[in-house]
């Protein structure tokens, strides 16, 4: 990086008049998640961008927007990567058919789905959260169409879901029986789950693997499982989300009596409702982190072995954050690199001080005590710019 030529330059943003010096020939790796609610991750790097060329046109920009796993996660690999699109008709959370996507590679080996475009939130509107009676379902038709274009790897993205079904949605579309205490099949529904008493496996997946990608740690059952912490946020009252766990607990009990094998406190086996449950029981199913695996199909590393500045961000810093999102990938990355990082964020919930070594990064905030978060989030492009702007001025210079 050049730091013996300085410029004087003028701008306007919608909110103030800034007069700065700033350095010339820098490299800058852009790589920030969604920010949920107002902008995908590529459009959070096309803003952040925007501000970096404001203040310099000398700089080398690599953008890369990244992703967890989550809802969001296929966009993102389809903006680097050389993949194939699918469209098929599935089932939503509901039932009701809708059109959906997945991706293989060109040589047709492996694909990558989504499990948001099928059975995620995003499908429903808020008076239809109702995580008793939505399956994954579709999830697992999305699947089945991979299969049939003679896939033999399954990547399942499974962040932002609407259900808490233990995957028997899921595993049902794909030829599961689920069977009562009276030989009758259960509808595929979360408040099926204590209805259960015997499973039925197909052999439909024998020569398939899985690498479920998450953002979560979270085990299946337990107060800090898929019931008790995500239920709420899908429509479950707290007696739901109790009934939900028993069923969790039931599926459970019969996968360890069918299988030998105990998953209700496998790291991540919480995630999306408990979907891949069946999947670590029956088919060795391996969970990883979505974030770094995510960056490893996007060759990151090599990206930001050559940059002098990272930015990157997501809609909101919390708790969360450190357990998995984005932001935490991208700072255990560049500052094992000792590379120079700004978070830009929509709304900064973290408490201060944060520990080493991440007291070293510069956090700026969309929202603050003058701007509302609605506000922030109808604006959140032109105001991603002009914090990007900020950030170098107090940062770099």
């Amino acid at each position: 990086m050049n730091k013996n030529v300085f410029r004087i330059k003028k701008f306007k943003t919608p909110l103030r008049i800034i007069q700065f010096e700033y350095v010339q020939g820098m490299n800058i790796l852009i790589c920030p998640d969604k920010f949920k609610g107002s902008l995908n991750a590529p459009e959070v790097s096309e803003a952040i961008e925007e501000g970096i060329r404001i203040v310099t046109n000398d700089s080398n920009c690599t953008v890369m927007p990244l992703a967890d796993g989550g809802d969001g996660s296929l966009a993102v690999l389809q903006s680097v990567l050389n993949l194939q699109n699918h469209k098929a008709m599935i089932s939503d959370p509901l039932g009701r058919k809708v059109e959906s996507e997945f991706c293989t590679t060109i040589n047709g080996e492996v694909a990558f789905i989504e499990m948001a475009q099928a059975s995620g939130l995003q499908l429903l509107e808020e008076n239809e959260r109702r995580t008793k009676l939505t399956t994954s379902y579709g999830t697992g038709e999305l699947i089945f169409n991979a299969i049939n274009l003679g896939v033999r790897k399954v990547v399942l993205m499974v962040g932002g879901s609407a259900t808490t079904d233990g995957g028997i949605g899921m595993m049902a579309a794909l030829g599961y029986q689920f069977i009562d205490e009276k030989g009758k099949p259960i509808q595929p529904i979360g408040e099926s789950l204590i209805k259960i008493s015997k499973i039925i496996p197909n052999q439909f997946l024998s020569n398939i693997s899985f690498e479920i990608l998450t953002d979560v740690d979270n085990p299946l059952t337990g107060k800090n499982g898929a019931a008790y912490v995500y239920a709420p946020q899908k429509g479950a009252s707290p007696d739901e989300v109790a009934q939900l766990d028993a069923g969790l607990h039931n599926l459970s009990s019969i996968i360890t009596r069918e299988t030998g094998k105990n998953i209700s406190q496998i790291t991540g086996a919480g995630a999306a409702g408990g979907v891949s449950a069946l999947l670590l029981a029956y088919r060795n199913a391996q969970i990883k982190s979505g974030i770094y695996k995510i960056m490893e199909y996007l060759h990151f590393e090599k990206q930001l072995i050559k940059a002098d500045l990272v930015i990157t961000g997501e809609g909101k810093l919390d708790e969360q954050t450190f357990k998995g999102k984005v932001v935490k990938g991208v700072l255990d990355r560049a500052l094992k690199m000792n590379k120079q990082v700004i978070v830009v964020c929509g709304n900064n919930q973290l408490n201060y001080p944060l520990p080493a070594p991440f007291d070293k990064v510069k956090i700026n905030s969309l929202s603050n005590d003058q701007l509302s978060l609605e506000y922030c989030m109808k604006n959140a492009r032109s105001l991603v710019v002009d914090r990007t702007i900020q950030a170098i001025k107090e940062t770099v210079i």
